[in-house]
């Protein structure tokens, strides 16, 4: 990775930890498409609900709910 690149990867990921959480799938498809212009990329999740900020290319499940993943439990708790 050349110098230049290395300071725009710096940059974008400084602008991602940064950013509202609403934008950071966009800034991800954007640094990937804007890094990578011989890939087309698409995102995917599990999980899509109509109110999100960020739709993917593509979704298993249409949520209507909030979804409590195990894996968000704080074990120490229990």
């Amino acid at each position: 990775m050349s110098s230049k690149n290395s300071k725009r990867v710096f940059y974008n990921l400084k602008q991602l930890k940064n950013s509202k959480e609403e934008k950071r799938g966009k800034i991800i498809m954007n640094f990937l498409a804007c890094g990578f212009t011989k890939i087309e990329f698409k995102s995917a999740t599990l999980f899509y609900k109509k109110t999100s900020v960020y739709e993917p290319h593509f979704w298993i499940n249409e949520a209507e709910d909030w979804i409590d993943f195990f894996w968000e439990s704080d074990f120490k708790e229990v």
